[in-house]
């Protein structure tokens, strides 16, 4: 659905285009097409950086045509289409077009259409600069799902922003308005206590216990080594699930995070933030290595793989079902997962807490003396764009954490009257330990 039901209404004429500078061919590893990088000069001096998808897949043509045949003619073709066109601007429609050629490769496409054209409806013809954060705000709460009659959801709720967001930041890149005023727009968060209630990060001694009892291969082929890696890496079900083995680098010792797999589905990572490599700790080596030396004798890239070498489904091959119906009533299924817990004798969580676990597990030793754990390097690890999702997912570990510092610490670095330096760098010293004996 790249077509948008209301046309864009023409107001004023862009400035002419002198030429297009420093072109380049890029690969971008979540898209089947080769992207163009290119400058484009005007004759007020203005200079503006753009990318697009030059529409010729990565398997047909390789980077060596691009470069040297495929490009030099594209830059003529581009100018020429560029001065001849006679671009509107200012109304929401023609930025909306933008975005949607903008998220034409993506995956769900059909659902960013259908909200956007569910926005043009209200929206379409109105000036850019005259559409408030207010006026976006109080649309989108009245919205009303259609299938139930009911107001729209979280989730729902922070779609259609997402449509406004990357509508008016098409409007920033054009220089039609100065800042993104969706970027400051925010909704009471229902159900932040449930999320929040659902971070229960498990003890040292429940992970030793959930990694020693699921060797057993009664819970999954897949469990144990699922465990393993996550409780030590701290990537998220649909990230462990899209490692493949030329994501794992021995040599540098580093992971790269590049894809979800989801609902049966390989995709790009949830934003660009989550797009990212993460430093490979000792006790990660021997379940990665047990796993790229299976993939490669299973003859696929997936270090999770079914018996066809194909990616897993989701989470769900793993953990096991959610729920089921029973007499009419929504029950918790005793298998997986579920009964993996249940027979560690540890409360009902979900699976996602082994991610929670590590994240908590590095805000603890963060506050020690001897490392040099920050809480913004915890947040690149874990893919988080700013502290803001550190500080709201795990506030309540955070806030104890002066409590936890070493009263010796020297801040200075120089020696006071008994010799002291850095505090006590044994505290918590055998945690790792205990997940490589597992």
């Amino acid at each position: 659905m790249s077509e948008l039901i209301v046309g864009a209404l023409p107001l004023n004429k862009e400035k002419k285009v002198q030429r297009i500078e420093d072109a380049f061919v890029l690969d971008r590893s979540d898209r089947k097409f080769w992207i163009i990088r290119y400058k484009v000069l005007y004759e007020s001096g203005v200079v503006k950086t753009l990318e697009e998808s030059s529409k010729v897949k990565k398997n047909e043509k390789d980077l060596r045509y691009m470069q040297s045949r495929f490009l030099h003619g594209w830059i003529a073709k581009k100018e020429k289409e560029l001065s001849a066109k006679q671009l509107v601007k200012k109304n929401f429609a023609h930025y909306a077009q933008m975005y949607i050629n903008e998220c034409a490769e993506l995956e769900g496409l059909d659902a960013i259409g259908y909200r956007t054209n569910r926005v043009l409806l209200d929206f379409g013809s109105i000036h850019i600069q005259k559409i408030t954060k207010s006026a976006i705000k109080q649309w989108i709460l009245a919205l009303i799902d259609k299938r139930t009659g009911k107001p729209l959801g979280k989730n729902s709720r922070g779609k259609y922003l997402g449509v406004f967001r990357g509508v008016f930041r098409q409007a920033v890149e054009d220089d039609a308005i100065e800042r993104n005023i969706v970027n400051d727009i925010e909704f009471n968060k229902k159900g932040t206590r449930r999320d929040l209630e659902e971070i229960r990060p498990f003890e040292a001694e429940e992970v030793v216990l959930l990694l020693e009892t699921s060797k057993s291969g009664a819970y999954g082929e897949h469990m144990h080594n699922y465990l393993r890696f996550t409780f030590c890496q701290g990537t998220s079900p649909s990230e462990t699930l899209g490692l493949q083995v030329d994501d794992i680098d021995f040599d540098a010792r580093t992971i790269s995070i590049r894809r979800d797999v989801t609902k049966n589905k390989s995709k790009g990572t949830k934003n660009h933030f989550r797009e990212r490599e993460i430093p490979m700790f000792d006790v990660s080596i021997p379940v990665l290595k047990e796993l790229v030396t299976q993939a490669r004798a299973n003859g696929t890239l997936w270090l999770f793989s079914n018996s066809k070498g194909s990616h897993l489904y989701d989470i769900s091959t793993i953990r096991g079902s959610k729920e089921m119906l029973q007499n009419g009533k929504a029950r918790r299924k005793d298998n997986k997962w579920y009964k993996l817990i249940k027979d560690c004798g540890i409360d009902h969580r979900h699976i996602k807490n082994a991610r929670h676990t590590f994240a908590v597990r590095m805000i603890e030793l963060s506050s020690r003396a001897d490392n040099e754990i920050t809480f913004q390097g915890i947040a690149d690890m874990l893919g988080h764009g700013s502290l803001k999702m550190i500080q709201e997912h795990y506030a309540k570990w955070i806030k104890g954490q002066s409590k936890k510092i070493s009263r010796s610490i020297n801040i200075y670095e120089t020696e006071n009257e008994l010799g002291d330096t850095l505090g006590d760098t044994t505290e918590n010293s055998d945690f790792s330990m205990l997940l490589v004996n597992a």
